[in-house]
Protein backbone atom coordinates (compact mmCIF):
# COMPACT_ATOMS: atom_id res chain seq x y z
CA UNK A 1 0.00 0.00 0.00
CA UNK A 2 1.25 3.94 -0.13
CA UNK A 3 1.60 3.23 3.51
CA UNK A 4 4.18 1.45 3.40
CA UNK A 5 6.50 3.24 0.57
CA UNK A 6 4.75 1.11 -2.85
CA UNK A 7 1.82 1.20 -4.47
CA UNK A 8 -0.64 -1.11 -5.15
CA UNK A 9 -0.94 -3.11 -8.26
CA UNK A 10 -4.47 -2.41 -8.98
CA UNK A 11 -5.26 1.42 -9.56
CA UNK A 12 -9.23 0.97 -8.43
CA UNK A 13 -8.13 -0.66 -5.23
CA UNK A 14 -5.83 2.17 -4.72
CA UNK A 15 -8.47 4.50 -5.56
CA UNK A 16 -10.82 2.89 -2.67
CA UNK A 17 -8.54 3.01 -0.05
CA UNK A 18 -7.66 6.76 -0.48
CA UNK A 19 -11.51 7.56 -0.67
CA UNK A 20 -11.72 5.65 2.49
CA UNK A 21 -9.48 7.37 4.48
CA UNK A 22 -10.57 10.59 3.05
CA UNK A 23 -14.18 10.40 4.37
CA UNK A 24 -12.23 10.20 7.89
CA UNK A 25 -10.53 13.70 7.13
CA UNK A 26 -13.49 16.34 6.53
CA UNK A 27 -11.52 19.18 6.49
CA UNK A 28 -9.81 17.63 3.20
CA UNK A 29 -11.22 18.07 -0.18
CA UNK A 30 -9.03 15.01 -1.54
CA UNK A 31 -6.48 13.10 -0.68
CA UNK A 32 -3.50 12.25 -3.70
CA UNK A 33 -0.82 9.92 -4.01
CA UNK A 34 2.15 10.38 -6.88
CA UNK A 35 4.99 8.77 -7.46
CA UNK A 36 8.66 9.80 -7.37
CA UNK A 37 8.26 11.57 -10.86
CA UNK A 38 5.02 13.28 -9.95
CA UNK A 39 2.58 10.95 -11.62
CA UNK A 40 -0.70 10.66 -10.20
CA UNK A 41 -1.61 7.25 -8.58
CA UNK A 42 -4.89 8.28 -6.92
CA UNK A 43 -6.91 10.80 -6.98
CA UNK A 44 -10.40 11.29 -4.39
CA UNK A 45 -12.17 12.78 -6.61
CA UNK A 46 -12.78 10.90 -9.23
CA UNK A 47 -11.87 7.40 -10.84
CA UNK A 48 -10.05 7.58 -13.64
CA UNK A 49 -7.52 10.16 -13.71
CA UNK A 50 -8.00 12.52 -16.72
CA UNK A 51 -4.54 14.57 -17.58
CA UNK A 52 -2.76 12.68 -14.54
CA UNK A 53 0.79 12.96 -15.88
CA UNK A 54 1.12 16.10 -17.34
CA UNK A 55 3.48 17.67 -14.90
CA UNK A 56 0.66 19.84 -12.94
CA UNK A 57 1.86 17.62 -9.21
CA UNK A 58 5.14 18.14 -9.54
CA UNK A 59 5.08 20.88 -7.19
CA UNK A 60 4.48 18.27 -4.12
CA UNK A 61 7.03 16.38 -4.82
CA UNK A 62 9.02 19.32 -4.76
CA UNK A 63 7.99 20.35 -1.69
CA UNK A 64 8.04 17.47 0.02
CA UNK A 65 10.83 16.76 2.76
CA UNK A 66 13.82 13.56 2.85
CA UNK A 67 12.67 12.23 6.15
CA UNK A 68 8.86 10.22 5.62
CA UNK A 69 8.51 10.72 8.92
CA UNK A 70 8.20 14.48 8.64
CA UNK A 71 5.19 16.72 7.20
CA UNK A 72 5.55 20.09 5.28
CA UNK A 73 3.05 22.51 5.24
CA UNK A 74 3.00 23.11 1.81
CA UNK A 75 2.23 26.99 -0.61
CA UNK A 76 -1.89 27.28 -1.12
CA UNK A 77 -2.35 25.61 -4.40
CA UNK A 78 -5.20 25.24 -6.55
CA UNK A 79 -6.28 21.47 -7.18
CA UNK A 80 -5.37 20.42 -10.68
CA UNK A 81 -8.37 18.41 -11.17
CA UNK A 82 -11.51 20.25 -8.75
CA UNK A 83 -10.11 24.06 -9.59
CA UNK A 84 -10.71 25.32 -6.01
CA UNK A 85 -7.89 26.52 -3.29
CA UNK A 86 -6.64 24.26 -0.98
CA UNK A 87 -3.63 23.86 1.42
CA UNK A 88 -1.37 20.85 0.40
CA UNK A 89 -0.33 18.39 3.64
CA UNK A 90 2.48 16.82 1.93
CA UNK A 91 4.39 13.88 3.53
CA UNK A 92 7.11 11.59 1.65
CA UNK A 93 6.29 7.52 1.53
CA UNK A 94 9.21 5.26 2.78
CA UNK A 95 10.72 2.76 0.60
CA UNK A 96 12.95 2.50 -2.25
CA UNK A 97 10.63 4.30 -5.21
CA UNK A 98 10.03 6.87 -2.89
CA UNK A 99 6.68 9.16 -4.00
CA UNK A 100 4.40 11.20 -1.62
CA UNK A 101 0.87 11.54 -0.64
CA UNK A 102 -0.68 14.87 -0.27
CA UNK A 103 -3.80 16.05 1.78
CA UNK A 104 -5.28 19.05 0.04
CA UNK A 105 -7.00 21.01 3.03
CA UNK A 106 -10.43 23.06 2.15
CA UNK A 107 -9.14 26.36 2.48
CA UNK A 108 -12.41 27.36 4.03
CA UNK A 109 -11.53 25.24 6.73
CA UNK A 110 -10.07 27.97 8.62
CA UNK A 111 -13.33 29.90 7.51
CA UNK A 112 -15.58 28.39 10.19
CA UNK A 113 -13.14 29.02 13.17
CA UNK A 114 -12.72 32.77 11.64
CA UNK A 115 -16.27 33.24 11.58
CA UNK A 116 -16.83 31.76 15.53
CA UNK A 117 -14.44 34.89 16.72
CA UNK A 118 -16.96 37.50 15.39
CA UNK A 119 -14.18 39.73 14.71
CA UNK A 120 -15.37 43.61 14.15
CA UNK A 121 -16.33 44.64 10.66
CA UNK A 122 -12.89 45.78 8.75
CA UNK A 123 -10.62 43.33 10.37
CA UNK A 124 -8.84 41.31 8.11
CA UNK A 125 -6.96 38.18 9.48
CA UNK A 126 -4.29 36.28 7.64
CA UNK A 127 -2.99 32.99 8.28
CA UNK A 128 0.05 32.30 6.09
CA UNK A 129 3.51 30.60 5.95
CA UNK A 130 6.04 31.59 7.85
CA UNK A 131 7.94 32.20 4.67
CA UNK A 132 5.21 34.69 4.17
CA UNK A 133 3.50 32.67 1.10
CA UNK A 134 -0.70 32.94 2.29
CA UNK A 135 -3.14 30.69 2.76
CA UNK A 136 -5.90 32.23 4.44
CA UNK A 137 -7.37 35.12 4.40
CA UNK A 138 -11.03 35.87 6.04
CA UNK A 139 -12.57 38.04 4.80
CA UNK A 140 -12.21 35.34 1.69
CA UNK A 141 -11.68 37.98 -1.12
CA UNK A 142 -9.21 40.48 0.82
CA UNK A 143 -6.22 38.37 -0.62
CA UNK A 144 -5.54 35.47 -2.89
CA UNK A 145 -3.60 32.48 -1.70
CA UNK A 146 -0.18 31.99 -1.94
CA UNK A 147 0.68 35.50 -2.12
CA UNK A 148 3.75 36.67 -0.98
CA UNK A 149 3.86 38.80 2.32
CA UNK A 150 7.47 38.68 3.24
CA UNK A 151 7.04 42.50 2.53
CA UNK A 152 4.39 42.75 5.68
CA UNK A 153 5.90 44.30 8.69
CA UNK A 154 4.70 41.32 10.96
CA UNK A 155 6.75 39.26 8.13
CA UNK A 156 10.03 41.64 8.34
CA UNK A 157 9.88 41.15 12.05
CA UNK A 158 8.95 37.23 12.37
CA UNK A 159 11.95 36.24 10.08
CA UNK A 160 13.89 38.44 12.00
CA UNK A 161 13.31 35.80 15.00
CA UNK A 162 10.40 38.16 17.20
CA UNK A 163 7.52 36.00 18.03
CA UNK A 164 4.42 38.21 18.38
CA UNK A 165 4.00 41.97 18.28
CA UNK A 166 1.97 45.11 16.99
CA UNK A 167 2.36 47.28 13.71
CA UNK A 168 0.61 49.97 12.42
CA UNK A 169 1.57 51.05 8.88
CA UNK A 170 -0.12 51.05 5.84
CA UNK A 171 0.09 47.24 4.00
CA UNK A 172 0.63 46.98 0.32
CA UNK A 173 -1.95 47.35 -1.69
CA UNK A 174 -3.97 49.33 1.01
CA UNK A 175 -4.58 53.19 0.51
CA UNK A 176 -5.11 53.58 4.63
CA UNK A 177 -3.05 52.53 7.78
CA UNK A 178 -4.07 50.03 10.12
CA UNK A 179 -2.69 48.66 13.10
CA UNK A 180 -2.69 44.99 13.84
CA UNK A 181 -0.92 42.18 15.79
CA UNK A 182 0.51 38.71 14.62
CA UNK A 183 1.80 35.71 16.59
CA UNK A 184 4.15 32.98 14.91
CA UNK A 185 3.03 29.42 16.29
CA UNK A 186 5.46 27.47 18.68
CA UNK A 187 4.79 24.09 16.90
CA UNK A 188 3.82 25.09 13.43
CA UNK A 189 5.96 26.76 10.76
CA UNK A 190 2.59 29.27 10.98
CA UNK A 191 1.89 32.66 11.50
CA UNK A 192 -1.43 34.49 11.92
CA UNK A 193 -2.38 38.29 11.62
CA UNK A 194 -5.00 40.32 12.28
CA UNK A 195 -5.65 44.00 11.35
CA UNK A 196 -7.87 46.80 11.30
CA UNK A 197 -8.47 50.62 9.66
CA UNK A 198 -6.41 52.67 12.41
CA UNK A 199 -9.44 55.01 11.82
CA UNK A 200 -12.31 52.16 12.46
CA UNK A 201 -10.62 51.13 15.12
CA UNK A 202 -10.45 54.60 16.75
CA UNK A 203 -13.88 55.94 16.68
CA UNK A 204 -15.36 53.85 18.98
CA UNK A 205 -12.85 55.20 21.55
CA UNK A 206 -11.59 58.21 19.41
CA UNK A 207 -11.78 60.24 23.22
CA UNK A 208 -9.46 58.13 25.36
CA UNK A 209 -5.85 58.58 25.31
CA UNK A 210 -5.07 54.86 26.17
CA UNK A 211 -7.14 53.56 23.06
CA UNK A 212 -4.06 52.69 20.46
CA UNK A 213 -3.16 50.11 23.67
CA UNK A 214 -6.00 48.87 24.19
CA UNK A 215 -6.83 48.11 20.62
CA UNK A 216 -3.06 46.50 20.20
CA UNK A 217 -3.56 44.09 23.16
CA UNK A 218 -7.16 43.03 22.17
CA UNK A 219 -5.91 42.43 18.89
CA UNK A 220 -2.62 40.58 19.87
CA UNK A 221 -5.14 38.58 21.82
CA UNK A 222 -7.53 37.76 18.97
CA UNK A 223 -4.36 36.74 17.02
CA UNK A 224 -3.73 34.21 19.74
CA UNK A 225 -6.59 32.51 19.64
CA UNK A 226 -6.37 31.77 16.06
CA UNK A 227 -2.95 30.09 16.67
CA UNK A 228 -4.33 28.65 20.11
CA UNK A 229 -7.03 26.59 17.88
CA UNK A 230 -4.78 25.53 15.85
CA UNK A 231 -2.18 24.28 18.25
CA UNK A 232 -5.16 22.43 20.15
CA UNK A 233 -5.97 20.73 17.93
CA UNK A 234 -2.68 19.36 16.91
CA UNK A 235 -1.90 18.87 20.55
CA UNK A 236 -5.73 16.74 20.65
CA UNK A 237 -4.27 14.42 17.66
CA UNK A 238 -0.80 14.41 18.88
CA UNK A 239 -2.26 13.51 22.79
CA UNK A 240 -4.58 10.29 20.92
CA UNK A 241 -1.24 8.77 19.60
CA UNK A 242 0.33 9.19 22.46
CA UNK A 243 -2.28 7.27 24.83
CA UNK A 244 -2.39 4.58 22.12
CA UNK A 245 1.03 4.49 23.10
CA UNK A 246 1.14 4.34 26.44
CA UNK A 247 -1.36 1.71 26.13
CA UNK A 248 0.22 -0.65 24.08
CA UNK A 249 3.68 -0.08 26.15
CA UNK A 250 1.17 -1.45 29.36
CA UNK A 251 -0.16 -4.24 27.45
CA UNK A 252 3.63 -5.12 26.47
CA UNK A 253 4.84 -5.22 30.02
CA UNK A 254 1.63 -7.47 31.53
CA UNK A 255 2.32 -10.07 29.02
CA UNK A 256 6.19 -9.98 29.50
CA UNK A 257 5.02 -10.44 33.71
CA UNK A 258 2.85 -13.14 32.33
CA UNK A 259 5.83 -14.78 30.51
CA UNK A 260 7.96 -14.53 33.26
CA UNK A 261 5.30 -16.13 35.87
CA UNK A 262 5.34 -18.49 33.66
CA UNK A 263 8.33 -19.64 33.13
CA UNK A 264 9.14 -19.11 37.27
CA UNK A 265 6.04 -22.22 37.16
CA UNK A 266 7.87 -24.31 35.48
CA UNK A 267 11.05 -24.09 36.51
CA UNK A 268 9.22 -24.71 40.76
CA UNK A 269 7.65 -27.67 38.67
CA UNK A 270 10.95 -28.88 37.16
CA UNK A 271 12.76 -28.84 40.61
CA UNK A 272 10.24 -30.19 42.72
CA UNK A 273 9.80 -33.45 40.34
CA UNK A 274 13.94 -33.55 40.52
CA UNK A 275 13.11 -33.45 44.24
CA UNK A 276 10.19 -36.18 44.11
CA UNK A 277 12.20 -38.61 42.52
CA UNK A 278 15.31 -38.64 44.28
CA UNK A 279 13.69 -38.78 47.78
CA UNK A 280 11.79 -42.03 46.52
CA UNK A 281 15.06 -43.62 45.60
CA UNK A 282 16.39 -44.65 48.95
CA UNK A 283 13.31 -46.33 50.11
CA UNK A 284 12.53 -48.16 46.53
CA UNK A 285 16.25 -49.87 46.86
CA UNK A 286 15.17 -51.51 50.35
CA UNK A 287 11.86 -52.36 48.92
CA UNK A 288 14.11 -54.30 45.98
CA UNK A 289 16.63 -55.60 47.96
CA UNK A 290 13.94 -57.04 50.34
CA UNK A 291 11.92 -58.73 47.39
CA UNK A 292 15.78 -60.19 46.46
CA UNK A 293 16.03 -61.51 49.68
CA UNK A 294 12.87 -63.38 50.24
CA UNK A 295 13.04 -64.29 46.22
CA UNK A 296 16.97 -66.01 47.63
CA UNK A 297 15.92 -67.53 50.93
CA UNK A 298 12.02 -68.22 50.44
CA UNK A 299 11.46 -68.33 46.59
CA UNK A 300 11.04 -72.61 46.52
CA UNK A 301 8.31 -72.49 49.38
CA UNK A 302 6.60 -69.45 47.27
CA UNK A 303 3.76 -70.80 44.50
CA UNK A 304 3.74 -69.10 41.55
CA UNK A 305 1.41 -65.93 42.71
CA UNK A 306 4.06 -65.51 45.32
CA UNK A 307 6.71 -64.95 43.50
CA UNK A 308 5.10 -62.85 41.13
Amino acid sequence: TARNGGTSSDPRELYILTVARQRALPQTDSLVVLDSKGRLLSHTSEYPYPGANTGEWDFLVAQAVADPAQTVIGRAVRDPLRGGWTIPLVRRLSGAEGGVIAALVKVDYFGGAIRGLALPDATELLIARSDGRLLAAHPNQAREPDKDLAGLPPFRLTLAGVRTGSFHEILPGDSIPRIGAFQRSADYPLVAIVSVPLGAALDPWRREASLTIGAAALLAALGALVCLAIYNEARRRADAADSLRKSNRILEFRLRERNASVNRLASHLSTFSYSISHDLRTPLRAINGFCQALEEDYGDKLDANGRD
